[in-house]
């Protein structure tokens, strides 16, 4: 007799693209489905990304509201929606213990699934919330995992066992190829002695693009910088980069769909970001052979090899100076690490974690 299925419920995606979304996308496309019945809940009026997708796999998308906006209903909705659905596993994707309040409802159950919580940053604007949230939340999850050890410290503590399960990527689309990097300069009026800066993240606070739109007033006319992203700060950034007379330079680009294209035709990768778990899009990065200037406020464990610099967002005139000192010349794209690179495939990771969830 066949066994019967596990149920999931994934909690985290939304309607904008980052890497939490991505990492999701990434390990449930590759889940095994004769195994699993896996279904997502949001927040977001407008839907989630790649809704479609999942429901070639017979996923359920659920829609509940912001527990700030109305706690009661909220946690009504959730209760009923879990007696009904009668979840084996609940993995929640997260940036702060905030997020401990989807596992309210099930607390007493009489049968109680599995609580995943799932690290995927290092810091946030709501720290005193966060830390009282983490008391409880240390109290009530079962399984504790977390994209790097500064985002497993930030969720958990410092003393705390948890579980660093790496953000894994499509790696085979993001290996260097020489004729798409001719083809998207192309397509972009891209000249070969542009020298292009490129960062993919949302366009927020925390991101700090504006970091590198500044440094781009200070570099040569053949530095371009391209910003791939969405956002609440996205009219802002382009006041910014019209003021600066930066609009021939700088590039805000949205609804992108082929990013692992992009990679291709940029020749250093930036990221200034405040603070940040262990950014997916750095090992994108790193796996298109891509230098890389990171803010020291980033996860070390981001580096995976020698073309990787940390940089203090105190010292703008130390990330222009670095910037100027890339030879793209010298650099070989094709140069990676196999080894390091495959641990972080999408496929092998869904694996790990599907493994671990079948133990339930």
């Amino acid at each position: 007799m066949k066994n019967k299925k596990k149920k999931i419920l994934v909690i985290g995606m939304t309607n904008i693209l980052g890497g939490v979304e991505t990492f999701i996308r990434n390990t449930y496309l590759n889940f095994d489905y004769e195994e699993f019945d896996v279904d997502f809940l949001h927040h977001s009026e407008t839907g989630i990304l790649f809704e479609e997708e999942f429901k070639k796999n017979n996923s359920k998308i659920f829609f509940c509201n912001k527990f700030l906006s109305n706690p009661a209903k909220s946690y009504k909705e959730l209760k009923h929606m879990y007696v009904r659905e009668k979840y084996d596993i609940i993995h929640c994707n997260a940036c702060s213990a905030n997020m401990l309040i989807y596992f309210l409802p099930v607390l007493f159950f009489k049968e109680k699934p599995l609580i995943v919580m799932h690290s995927h940053n290092g810091s946030s604007d709501k720290k005193l919330r966060h830390y009282l949230f983490r008391i409880i939340l240390n109290k009530i999850v079962d399984v504790k995992y977390a994209c790097s050890e500064v985002a497993g410290e930030w969720m958990y503590g410092k003393k705390s066992n948890y579980e660093i399960i790496p953000n894994g990527i499509d790696t085979k689309k993001f290996l260097f190829n020489e004729e798409v990097r001719n083809k998207m300069r192309k397509q972009l009026n891209i000249k070969k002695t542009d020298v292009v800066l490129g960062s993919v993240g949302r366009l927020e606070t925390v991101k700090n693009h504006e970091f590198i739109i500044n440094c781009m007033a200070e570099l040569n006319d053949n530095y371009k910088y391209i910003v791939i992203g969405e956002g609440s700060l996205k009219s802002h950034l382009k006041k910014i980069i019209s003021e600066k007379n930066l609009n021939k330079r700088v590039s805000i680009l949205d609804n992108v769909s082929d990013i692992y294209n992009y990679f291709q035709m940029f020749d250093i990768f930036v990221m200034p970001s405040i603070f940040e778990g262990m950014p997916m899009v750095c090992i994108e990065a790193q796996t298109s052979g891509l230098p890389l200037i990171l803010s020291d406020k980033i996860s070390k464990d981001t580096k995976l090899n020698d073309n990787v610099a940390f940089l203090s967002l105190n010292d703008k005139e130390t990330w222009i100076n670095k910037i100027k000192s890339i030879n793209i010349k010298e650099i070989n794209r094709k140069d990676y690490n196999k080894e390091i690179i495959e641990k972080f495939d999408c496929r092998k990771v869904a694996r790990k974690i599907e493994n671990r969830f079948k133990k339930n």
